[in-house]
């Protein structure tokens, strides 16, 4: 028995309706096209499906991620390069400076001077080439001698002098003990003159060769040129404080003897002078 599709009355397999008189519609059979209800929960299923599996899938691959991230464990830390036979440096200590290299132990400072400039030359020793022999002077017929210590006496009227040109020789003074050098010097020729009985006056700087340049060395190798003019003047030049035990005073040119019978064939040099102050080693 159906209902009445107008009034919703009860009827039975007529062909109207008992109550309003409206034709009764045959229950459709069941055809090739119409869907029952079994098959449209399985539209229904089909439907939904896709969705499910997609949410499975990401839900896997969101738990194959963790997995695999618990399976590799937390990053392991930089590597710190060891140097060899010490340890690593440690991280959380605050880095400390390198001392400095005057803090270095046992290291020696530069030696200083402990008092002013003084003349050192008068306490050296010295070696000197060859000396010329001795003469007799013509103002009173004394024996005049020209050994090396003529060189540090402090009197410009004597000299020491070898035979002819001495240019490329040597003269080296050896210091009483280690000094900085702040000034050199010499009287670069014989820087006398002498009045023999009869009135006649000899000039022996003009007459005997006189040192044009010489180089003061010493024991560092420094090297100081000193290029001389025709003075008898103490002639000087700056040494710039160096520390030093020793000079080497080296004569580079020297010029020709004098004009007339009694030039002299001598290379002469009347003083040399050293102002050094001693120093303290560190």
């Amino acid at each position: 028995m159906s209902s009445c599709h107008r009034c919703g009355a009860a009827t039975p397999t007529g062909r109207f309706c008992a109550e309003c008189g409206a034709p009764v519609a045959a229950s459709p059979a069941a055809g090739p096209g119409s869907a029952s209800p079994r098959d449209a929960s399985a539209g229904r299923t089909a439907r939904v499906l896709p969705w499910v599996v997609g949410a499975l899938f990401v839900v896997l691959l969101a738990a194959g991620g963790a997995l695999l991230v618990l399976r590799e464990g937390p990053e392991e830390p930089a590597a710190v390069d060891v140097p060899r036979g010490g340890a690593g440096r440690d991280p959380d200590r605050a880095p400390t400076s390198a001392p400095s290299p005057s803090a270095s132990p046992g290291e020696e400072t530069a030696p200083t001077p402990t008092g002013d400039p003084v003349e050192v030359a008068a306490a050296a020793s010295i070696t000197v080439p060859a000396t010329a022999p001795s003469s007799v002077d013509v103002a009173d017929g004394s024996t005049t001698s020209y050994d090396d210590t003529r060189l540090v006496d402090g009197d410009p009227t004597t000299c020491w002098r070898t035979s002819g040109d001495a240019g490329g020789s040597e003269i080296v003074l050896d210091l009483a003990e280690p000094v900085a050098l702040s000034r050199v010097g010499l009287v670069n020729g014989y820087a006398k003159t002498a009045t023999d009985p009869r009135g006649t006056t000899y000039d022996w700087y003009s007459l005997n060769r006189r040192v044009l340049a010489v180089e003061w060395v010493l024991d560092d190798g420094t090297t100081l040129r000193q290029d001389l003019g025709e003075s008898r003047e103490l002639q000087t030049l700056d040494a710039g404080g160096a520390v030093t035990s020793s000079v080497r005073l080296r004569i580079v040119a020297v010029s020709a003897p004098g004009d007339g019978l009694d030039a002299k064939d001598y290379t002469a040099l009347s003083e040399v002078s050293l102002l050094g102050a001693p120093v303290a080693a560190g």
